[in-house]
């Protein structure tokens, strides 16, 4: 009894704005995160290199930022992980409200169907064999 995951369009950092249906036909991890947190900056190398490992198999990474007025601050973490997903910016925390985020980070799994397959709450190492394994059994 999957839900669609609801859509939002959010300003990118480059100043384009982008929709989560802009990712359709792709298997999506939403992640929300703030330069304030601390676990949040943790998991955020491990996931660059999820990224760079399945792209090619169409895992996408949305990193939702829900800091507030704070895009250098952003910006500068971006330059120092070397990040390359798309990151979007929620300083008015609508999105995060719709998706109920309470703590951070919290990420969810979107399928290529765009419809929630589960959600973690907390940091963690992306880039595992047994995370790598939860993309494969969804892009399948």
């Amino acid at each position: 009894n999957e839900m669609p995951a609801p859509d939002f369009t959010l300003e990118s950092l480059d100043g384009n704005t982008l929709s989560l249906q802009d990712f359709r036909g792709k298997t999506i991890l939403l992640n929300f995160w703030a330069t304030w947190c601390g676990p949040c900056k943790d998991e955020l190398p491990a996931m660059q290199r999820l990224y760079e490992a399945l792209r090619k198999d169409g895992v996408e990474i949305v990193a939702v930022s829900i800091d507030r007025d704070n895009k250098e601050r952003v910006k500068e973490y971006i330059r120092k992980y070397n990040l390359t997903f798309p990151v979007l910016l929620d300083p008015d925390q609508k999105v995060r409200k719709n998706y109920f985020i309470m703590g951070l980070p919290t990420s969810y799994l979107i399928g290529v169907d765009g419809k929630l397959k589960g959600f973690v709450s907390g940091a963690r190492e992306w880039d595992s064999t047994i995370s790598k394994q939860m993309f494969s059994t969804l892009t399948n």
